[in-house]
């Protein structure tokens, strides 16, 4: 995208006098961005159609890349040794590990709305893991992401930590020339990261797994507490 907006700033910069009229310029402007985005949207994007049954992962390609020629993947239950969906600001990720440390990911953009069934495969990938490990040996666990891993915590509070000392320096030592808007953004970037740890370790502990009494049908704490299902912990 930003190899569209910088060429079409430029542009405008160049041949657009400069004592034009703000609202002319303003226009420019946001049509540069909205062709950036359109054709970012366009050609980095694509579409695949996802299938999971008793044989593995089917990830059919329904739109590629442009110039690209991959084939569809297939991937056996036994071929998958971890997952996990990850969320961030632009964009939500599923991951799947293999053996000899391969990775199969897909990112799906979420800055605006999109009508795909991501959210229902986000809820059904981890029914049918349980069902092929209920009738079978294979265990196949979730992995952490990335807000889980204890190295990015360490990196926030030692990130907390200098950004305090911003803060104090520029509240007590009258000679700093720390801005205060770098203090402010480097604060809620920080912030914001905190509260993906919170948020994604709060959903971790909602969707705990449970499993009831009987008939060995797996449900989640949500269930239980809706259809008041008798569940235990897996």
């Amino acid at each position: 995208m930003m190899a569209i907006i910088l060429p079409g700033m430029f542009t405008l910069a160049t041949y657009l006098s400069k004592d034009i009229n703000r609202i002319i310029l303003f226009v420019a402007c946001t049509g540069v961005l909205a062709l950036a985005i359109y054709l970012a949207s366009r050609f980095s994007m694509v579409k695949v159609k996802i299938e999971l049954d008793e044989s593995g992962f089917k990830h059919e390609w329904t739109k590629k890349f442009l110039f690209s020629r991959e084939s569809d993947i297939h991937l056996s239950w036994d071929q998958i040794l971890d997952y996990f969906f990850e969320e961030d600001r632009s964009f939500d990720k599923f991951q799947i590990t293999l053996p000899n440390k391969q990775l199969y990911r897909f990112h799906r953009q979420n800055l605006w709305p999109m009508k795909d069934d991501f959210d229902k495969f986000q809820r059904d990938f981890p029914r049918q893991i349980r069902k092929i490990e209920s009738a079978s040996e294979q265990n196949i666990i979730r992995g952490k992401t990335i807000y889980e891993e204890k190295g990015f915590k360490w990196v926030l509070i030692v990130m907390s930590i200098f950004v305090g000392l911003l803060f104090l320096n520029a509240m007590f030592n009258e000679s700093t020339t720390t801005n205060w808007g770098i203090i402010g953004m480097l604060a809620a970037a920080v912030g914001f990261y905190w509260i993906r740890v919170r948020m994604k370790r709060e959903k971790t502990e909602h969707n705990r797994q449970y499993t009831p009494l009987k008939n060995g049908v797996y449900c989640s704490r949500w269930q239980y507490l809706k259809e008041n299902k008798k569940c235990q912990k897996k």
